[in-house]
């Protein structure tokens, strides 16, 4: 009679990935961010995320990648075609607080002129958008483009 024991192959051995502490850490930030949204899902405070904790728990996950607090991050992000967007407030708050500056130079409905310079760098570099550069993209004809051109010229530039 054979004794049929199962041994362990040491140098065949598969390892078994264990999660890094920073995998570990991070599935501990969703699961609070997520209790979070649960709470503020039903809110006013919510705005577009209202009645959509899942929502909130991915905008509240990306604000913290970002260095956003929460709340900010509900203000700040948005889904743009199926997509988060950071708003341009956010964009120009993050630059600034690395230390690096952004300034509108002049804007009005047909135009925008900002500048901005790494944190250390002496030359500005300045980006303009304008109405005929928005109509070569084809976004003249949607609707916040129709309601406020000069809010939207500045987040272009912005973003750029």
């Amino acid at each position: 009679m054979t004794n049929e024991l199962a041994t362990r192959d040491e140098q065949n051995a598969v390892a078994t990935p264990q999660p890094t502490n920073e995998l570990m850490n991070w599935v501990e930030s969703a699961r609070q961010a997520n209790l979070v949204a649960q709470s503020l899902a039903g809110t006013s405070f919510a705005g577009a995320y209202r009645g959509k904790p899942d929502e909130i728990t991915a905008a509240i996950l990306t604000g913290q990648e970002l260095g956003l607090q929460p709340m900010t991050a509900l203000k700040s992000i948005d889904v743009i075609q199926g997509q988060p967007a950071l708003r341009a407030h956010a964009m120009r708050a993050i630059v600034q607080r690395q230390g690096h500056d952004i300034e509108l130079v002049e804007s009005d409905d047909t135009h925008c002129i900002m500048r901005g310079r790494r944190k250390g760098a002496e030359n500005w570099q300045s980006v303009t958008w304008d109405i005929p550069r928005v109509q070569r993209m084809g976004l003249l004809g949607k609707d916040q483009w129709k309601k406020q051109p000069k809010t939207m010229l500045v987040a272009r530039a912005t973003g750029e």
